[in-house]
């Protein structure tokens, strides 16, 4: 913790000296925020199968797929959109909320058949959703820029931690491990919902994020033994040879310390996934770049995340 101070210090004071005034201003919500911003952003409904107007919440995890560390505010929300037979819409927010601990959200998690069947929601927040049609639901959240510092050895794990990246940090002009790395990202995360048993091509579409996870084929017809594909998007392109991250719900039983799968795009940004067993999944990618030269962060992120039910 004291070293992540030690690093917001140093932000701040780089940041103010090089900084014109009317950037100063809004310099709080602009370039240093909890590291909790260094992880994933998952939606995480509570049922994936629903009926036609039967309400759903969804839970929003900033952090790993099992355990939030930071409750998003609707403050950080760029947009909320939702894609079904109407088109693709802004969806309402009126019902976003943090979950506090004791609420009675939080205390239905306690309980084995609670939401996400006794998940801790400490520290997520939630919103309300009632499909008023039939058919595949597919709700893609954009949280605003921000702006965060590591240590050159820091961001070396970071990205072998959360982006499955192994980059020569020299070729960037970075040697020093104490040398500070400044970066900028956004973060989009999108599910899917499917409501009644009419199957809808809304899954398998582009949502138009700036970057996504798209399903070849829907994944609420696939079961275990086949192979489903999705393509990554940056700004509506693919991302070619690209690593993703794979996850399930109660793991793969893969062998690995953190049990997940890391995958890779084809030239066509195209994934293959083998369905080895039913339940919650979710992807993940970080597209990494150098920022431009007039910019005055290091490097520039853009997260995706998409969770799915395999029946």
């Amino acid at each position: 913790m004291l070293s992540w101070i030690r690093l917001y210090l140093r932000m701040c004071m780089i940041f103010l000296k090089n900084s014109a005034p009317s950037i100063k201003f809004i310099f709080i919500g602009f370039v240093l925020v909890p590291i909790s911003h260094a992880h994933d952003v998952f939606l995480r409904p509570s049922a994936y199968d629903v009926k036609q107007r039967e309400e759903v919440e969804v839970i929003v995890f900033d952090g790993d797929f099992d355990k939030s560390v930071y409750a998003i505010t609707t403050g950080s929300v760029d947009h909320l959109q939702i894609s079904n037979s109407n088109g693709i819409n802004i969806a309402d927010t009126g019902s976003w909320s943090a979950v506090e601990k004791d609420s009675p959200l939080w205390v239905k998690t306690k309980k084995k058949e609670g939401i996400l069947s006794g998940v801790d929601l400490t520290h997520t927040s939630s919103f309300k959703f009632t499909p008023d049609s039939t058919g595949s639901q597919v709700l893609g959240l954009t949280i605003y820029e921000f702006r965060i510092a590591f240590s050159l050895e820091e961001f070396i794990e970071y990205l072998k931690s959360e982006a499955a990246l192994e980059w020569d940090m020299s070729t960037y002009g970075f040697t020093d491990p104490k040398e500070l790395v400044r970066e900028r990202y956004t973060k989009t995360a999108k599910t899917i919902i499917s409501v009644g048993n009419e199957i809808s091509i809304h899954a398998t579409e582009p949502m138009g994020l700036v970057v996504e996870i798209v399903p070849l084929t829907q994944p609420s017809t696939a079961k275990v033994g086949d192979k489903l594909q999705f393509r990554l998007l940056e700004e509506g392109e693919p991302v070619a040879n690209h690593p993703v991250i794979v996850g399930r719900k109660d793991g793969l039983d893969s062998g690995l310390e953190d049990d997940r799968l890391v995958l890779q795009s084809d030239s066509q940004g195209i994934v293959t996934l083998h369905v080895s067993k039913s339940g919650i999944w979710y992807m993940k990618f970080i597209k990494l770049a150098p920022a431009p030269e007039d910019d005055r962060m290091d490097f520039f992120s853009r997260w995706a995340s998409l969770t799915f039910e395999i029946q």
